[in-house]
C-alpha cells in the first residue's frame, strides 16, 4: 500500500499513513535544535559572568558599609553629607579604592534624591555582595568572624 501525504484540507482516510521526514531532514532539525540550545546556554553564561556586581570592599572598610547603612536608615541629609566628607578623606589618604568610593557615591546620590527605599535596597545588595568574596588583602569574608574560645571547644 502506498503512503498518502497529508492534505490539511481533508481528513485522513482510514488506513492512510502520515509521511515522515527522511532521516537526513530529521537529523538536520535535531542538529539545529542542539546548536540553538548551546547558543542560548552560552549567552546565559556570558551574561552571568559580565553582569555588573558591586566591588569587593577591603576588610577594614566593611565598617564604612555598616555606617552607610545606618546613615541611610536615619534618612538624614546632614548625616549623608558627613559620610561624603568621610569618603573624601579616606580617598585622599589613599585608604580606600576608587571603585569602592565610586559605588559608595552612587548610593549616596540615590539617597540625596530622597529615594530612600531604593538607596536601602542598593546598600543591602552591596552588603550581600560582600559575603563569601575574597578580600583584596587575601582574607575571605568568613575570616572576619570573631571566634571565641567557647566555639573551639568540643561539644
Amino acid at each position: 500500500m502506498r503512503a498518502q501525504t497529508v492534505n490539511r484540507n481533508r481528513p485522513l482516510r482510514l488506513g492512510a499513513t502520515v509521511a515522515k521526514p527522511s532521516g537526513a531532514a530529521r537529523h538536520r532539525s535535531l542538529r539545529w535544535g542542539w546548536l540553538l540550545g548551546l547558543m542560548i546556554l552560552a549567552a546565559i553564561v556570558i551574561w552571568w559572568l559580565k553582569r555588573p556586581t558591586p566591588p569587593t570592599v577591603a576588610r577594614e572598610d566593611l565598617r564604612y558599609l555598616q555606617l552607610l547603612h545606618t546613615t541611610i536608615s536615619s534618612r538624614n541629609l546632614d548625616a549623608l553629607r558627613r559620610f561624603e566628607s568621610l569618603l573624601q578623606q579616606r580617598l585622599a589618604d589613599g585608604a580606600m579604592d576608587q571603585a569602592e568610593v565610586a559605588h559608595f557615591r552612587y548610593i549616596l546620590t540615590v539617597a540625596e534624591q530622597a529615594d530612600w527605599h531604593a538607596a536601602e535596597k542598593l546598600v543591602r545588595a552591596f552588603q550581600l555582595a560582600q559575603m563569601g568574596r575574597s578580600r583584596p588583602d587575601g582574607l575571605g569574608a568568613h575570616d572576619t568572624w570573631p571566634v571565641s574560645s567557647r566555639d573551639s571547644q568540643p561539644l
